[in-house]
């Protein structure tokens, strides 16, 4: 049960974390329950973010805070290499061309000519839409 919940949650536009709290909570308590486990699940980070946000100005200039910045964006560079090198060779795997195509012009795209990646984005939904409406892409 708990399998056929992360994947209604994936599958359904949103973070998976928070997708699973409302089902789980609805599961278990009705719409009071789905409420509680979204709310459960989005307050802590934003209100850690609204405080970061609040003295971020008061730390910017801060070389310290600067290094550890700069460390960061390097980890999460190399995550989301991590998470791009594993949807390729998933495809690759399962010798579904068509999206690796989508996935390389995508990025020739935004790198080579800068169009707007909210754009492409677009684009994307639109072309998997039309074009990957057979079985073996799902």
């Amino acid at each position: 049960e708990t399998l056929n919940m992360v994947a209604i949650a994936q599958s359904t536009p949103g973070v998976m974390a928070v997708n699973t709290a409302i089902m789980l909570g609805y599961r278990m308590a009705g719409v009071a329950g789905a409420l509680t486990g979204m709310f459960a699940t989005v307050l802590p980070p934003l209100i850690i973010i609204t405080i970061v946000a609040t003295f971020y100005d008061l730390v910017a200039s801060n070389e310290y805070v600067k290094l550890v910045l700069k460390g960061m964006q390097c980890g999460a560079t190399a995550l989301l290499l991590n998470v791009a090198i594993d949807l390729l060779k998933k495809q690759f795997s399962k010798k579904l061309f068509l999206p690796i195509v989508i996935i390389l012009a995508t990025f020739v795209a935004n790198l080579f000519f800068n169009v707007n990646i909210m754009l492409l984005v677009a684009i994307d939904g639109l072309v998997g839409f039309f074009l990957m409406r057979d079985k073996k892409y799902e």
